[in-house]
């Protein structure tokens, strides 16, 4: 307990960063879960969860700070694709067999090969699976640049601007698209990393709780 006493909050956040990525997968398997949500207060409770895909974004621009400043770029795109490659592929597998024997959904060669590489979702081809996995691994390919110019930003102290200009840049051209719900989450996934990079040491630290009121306010409006 002492040891917490002593730890910046940023300190306890890395510390128990896989312990917050794990709940917030269980509040994501909650939010898409059809079991016992169809009577009060289990719908409130569920859509209570819609935030928790913004959390592991988080959570993860974090990580891929940390795992870039540790590795090189080779090492680290090498881990990312030793991590999720074969689940990705097992999971491809199992949607291609249960879509021919029970839902008669047939792959053509193109949807494979979208799936696999994942590029399919961002080609708007059909049967793709999930958006999320498409998403994270483009973050992925650019995080070296990311964590580049965030290193920058923060040491100028344009971490602020940054990230106002990459949520309008990653937001509104791609209003009215189903690759929004991919890309909105580039500022989100931006704020982990930049967050690793030292942001809070830019602001009085009075400062940094009164945005955070805000924020809670303005978030709790926008939910109401």
């Amino acid at each position: 307990m002492a040891d917490h006493d002593t730890m910046s909050e940023d300190q306890l956040l890395s510390k128990y960063r896989s312990h917050i990525m794990g709940y917030a997968i269980l509040l994501v398997v909650s939010f898409h879960s059809s079991v016992i949500t169809s009577q009060e207060p289990f719908v409130t409770l569920r859509y209570l969860n819609v935030g928790s895909v913004d959390m592991f974004m988080f959570l993860s621009g974090m990580g891929i700070y940390q795992s870039l400043k540790r590795n090189d770029i080779s090492t680290f795109f090498a881990h990312r694709l030793i991590r999720i490659l074969p689940t990705w592929l097992s999971y491809l597998l199992i949607c291609i067999v249960v879509g021919y024997l029970h839902a008669r959904i047939r792959f053509t060669g193109i949807e494979v090969i979208g799936f696999a590489t994942f590029t399919g979702y961002w080609l708007q081809l059909p049967n793709q699976g999930n958006w999320y996995v498409y998403a994270i691994m483009l973050f992925y390919a650019v995080s070296p640049l990311l964590v580049a110019i965030s290193d920058k930003a923060v040491e100028r102290k344009y971490a602020g601007l940054l990230m106002i200009g990459l949520a309008l840049l990653f937001s509104v051209p791609f209003h009215g698209r189903r690759s929004l719900m991919a890309m909105s989450r580039v500022p989100i996934y931006l704020t982990g990393i930049l967050f690793s990079a030292g942001m809070l040491k830019q602001f009085d630290e009075k400062a940094v709780k009164k945005i955070r009121r805000l924020l809670a306010g303005v978030g709790l409006v926008v939910y109401i």
